[in-house]
């Protein structure tokens, strides 16, 4: 096994290309090396699984910056030590304006000639990895938003270093206020970078770290950008559920690369090579736009843009038009340079850019903000939909609140779906109490996500309710009521949480789907402690064999009058949820104790409650059921008990987005 550390100082994006490298070095050579790095860029490389942390040979010291693996807690002294240290480069770039190559494979090719082995590209894009946690959460814009309102990234300025891959700020104004009350854009920037903020966009400049930004890019619908560490993540970062494959990019590139070197096959990359002598063959390559006196190399002639015209509204519109001489900054006053633009960035329009976003739109991969999305967007950031003439859209819809049900009844457990869906989607306007539908018939228009089981009445719920069934258990429904026959029908499809309320919908002909029980999407927020308690939930001790240690014994019957509101139900089952990750061994009856232990990866033991067993059809398939009259015999050893319920709670959650974007897009 060849232990190997990759050093490089360079920019987050050359970073990403580097991530691409290393997933292609194990795809290729899988088991045959250790791989460890040294980067500024620590973060984009959180949950790689090629990355094992590694010692630098004859010193415990790690210049350069720390592993970016977080190492375990315990066996540090047990690291392993690397028997090669490289300084990545990639020289391929010098061959970029003749040859046909993309910056994906400069790593790789430098990899392959250093280590002599064969390195096969994989996929179009660098490698970035998300915590099963991370994608649960919700998105920094949901948090101001409340609900989880589609928008794009915008990046408008750029490094101060580097200041020919800019554009017009005022062009990039013109994009957003074309799109406004279409597109929710929101921009972010480097606060040491030049970002000047656009009017109607969500300002996160300076508010996000790297960690914080990729999880912005999971969330995003789309991105806007010049040639930077932006474009690199848009491809690099996976895409939610229910979106297409590839996220999409429009880059405005101009001539300073060649396209073949920097553009991904789903972007809209706009450049201008073969469209000026001086990138009619590849990239100019150049740096700066005017001189910066900081003492920096690119301030050199031979690092300066040649071509430079006052920035207009399009190639010809400035600076005696497209033939006339090309000329410099030194050509120009001096109070003229924050005006310049290299004539290749100058010659990409607003409109060129304004058309490849609809493209897009007008394609199907994306869609534009409904109207309800509109109206969330002006009653939580009004300042960024004006001007009054898309703000009508609020005078003609009205204003409506997303609501998750809260029960009074005697089983707390009913509660922890809803604070699934807290945690997994955010906090609702309000909570909708499952049997007192018509105490809310007069109180505006409410968005319901309806999860639990259900009884005769009161059922359905008000007009003013619109309802969207993730979850439902039909419960003690009656399929000879035709009103609540009439409204299923009416709201379909119907998520169900277990498979007799599916067969009981598809006999009536109602369109619906199996769901499961939302309750699974808790997340681990404490490592696991093989040392723990065992937790028994509606279960007797006495039925299974003794277990070591300390036993702790909970039921799921309470008195409802003990939990004045659904906070209170929630504060006592936030507490359930800790004690159920310190456990080393859940032992229960009950749906939603085993669906959150399953979700957290706790060791569960199953009982079989023996009624109401249809409930239990929610559970995954792979869950064994065990009479009480067998539990003495089961193993003691908590591990026998773990289950792997990723996949399953991958599809819980899949199905839920689903759901929840058709409810949007109907509407």
């Amino acid at each position: 096994m060849r232990k190997i550390i990759l050093k490089n100082s360079l920019s987050p994006g050359d970073i990403v290309m580097l991530t691409a490298a290393v997933r292609d070095l194990h795809l290729s050579h899988p088991n045959q090396f250790l791989t460890d790095v040294r980067t500024p860029c620590g973060q984009l490389w959180e949950n790689n699984p090629y990355i094992t942390p590694l010692k630098e040979p004859c010193s415990d010291r790690r210049p350069g910056g720390q592993s970016q693996q977080k190492r375990p807690e315990t066996g540090a002294a047990t690291t392993p030590v690397a028997n090669v240290v490289l300084d990545c480069e990639y020289p391929l770039i010098h061959r970029s304006n003749t040859e046909p190559w993309h910056f994906i494979h400069g790593f790789t090719q430098f990899l392959s000639a250093k280590l002599s082995v064969n390195i096969r590209p994989g996929p179009f894009k660098g490698d970035i990895h998300l915590a099963p946690q991370e994608k649960q959460w919700v998105s920094q814009v949901q948090e101001i938003t409340k609900e989880p309102v589609p928008f794009w990234i915008i990046v408008a300025g750029g490094k101060r270093d580097f200041t020919i891959k800019w554009w017009s700020h005022e062009r990039f104004q013109k994009v957003v206020d074309y799109f406004r009350g279409k597109i929710l854009f929101v921009q972010v920037g480097e606060k040491n970078h030049e970002h000047q903020q656009l009017k109607g966009a969500l300002d996160f400049r300076g508010m996000t770290d790297l960690r914080q930004l990729v999880r912005l890019v999971y969330h995003a619908q789309g991105v806007l950008c010049p040639v930077t560490l932006m474009m690199h993540l848009a491809a690099a970062v996976e895409t939610k559920p229910g979106m297409p494959q590839n996220r999409p990019c429009v880059v405005v590139a101009g001539g300073r690369e060649p396209s073949q070197w920097e553009a991904y096959p789903h972007h809209q990359y706009i450049h201008t090579n073969g469209a000026l002598l001086c990138c009619d063959n590849g990239g100019c390559w150049k740096s700066r736009a005017v001189p910066l006196g900081d003492g920096d190399e690119k301030d050199n002639p031979d690092k300066m843009c040649e071509d430079l015209v006052l920035a207009g509204d399009g190639a010809c519109s400035a600076a005696g038009g497209a033939n006339a001489p090309a000329k410099n900054a030194l050509a120009y006053p001096r109070e003229e340079w924050p005006h310049l633009l290299p004539r290749c960035m100058n010659m990409i329009t607003a409109e060129e850019v304004i058309r490849r976003i609809e493209l897009y739109f007008t394609g199907g991969a994306v869609r534009y903000l409904t109207p309800q999305e509109v109206e969330v967007c002006h009653r939580t950031i009004p300042s960024l939909m004006g001007p009054p003439e898309t703000a009508a859209v609020s005078a003609v819809v009205p204003k409506r609140k997303t609501a998750y049900l809260s029960y009074r009844s005697i089983n707390l457990g009913d509660d922890m779906q809803s604070l699934a869906l807290c945690k997994h989607l955010g906090q609702p306007d309000l909570f909708v109490d499952r049997d007192r539908f018509p105490s809310y018939a007069t109180a505006g228009p409410i968005r319901l996500i309806v999860n639990g089981f259900f009884t005769a009445s009161p059922f359905p719920p008000p007009p003013n309710i619109e309802p969207v069934y993730v979850a439902l258990c039909v419960g003690k429904l009656k399929n000879s009521d035709p009103a609540t026959v009439e409204h299923l029908r009416a709201a379909a499809p119907i998520g169900c949480r277990d498979k007799h309320s599916l067969r009981w919908c598809e006999k009536l002909g109602i369109d619906a789907y199996f769901a499961s029980c939302p309750s699974i999407l808790f997340d681990r927020t404490i490592p696991y402690d093989p040392t723990g308690p065992v937790v028994f939930v509606d279960v007797e001790p006495q039925s299974l064999p003794p277990f070591d240690g300390e036993v702790v014994v909970l039921t799921n019957r309470v008195r409802p009058d003990d939990f004045p509101s659904p906070e209170a139900r929630f504060r006592a089952l936030e507490e359930r949820v800790l004690i159920y990750q310190r456990a080393r061994l859940v032992v229960t009856n009950r749906l939603h104790v085993a669906m959150p232990c399953l979700g957290m990866d706790v060791p569960l033991i199953m009982v079989d409650p023996n009624s109401v067993g249809y409930r239990l059809t929610a559970l995954p398939d792979f869950l064994r059921m065990h009479k009480k009259e067998n539990l003495r015999n089961l193993s003691r050893n908590a591990e026998d008990h773990r289950h792997d319920a990723t996949a399953w709670k991958r599809m819980v959650a899949e199905r839920l987005h689903e759901r929840l974007a058709k409810s949007r897009v109907r509407k």
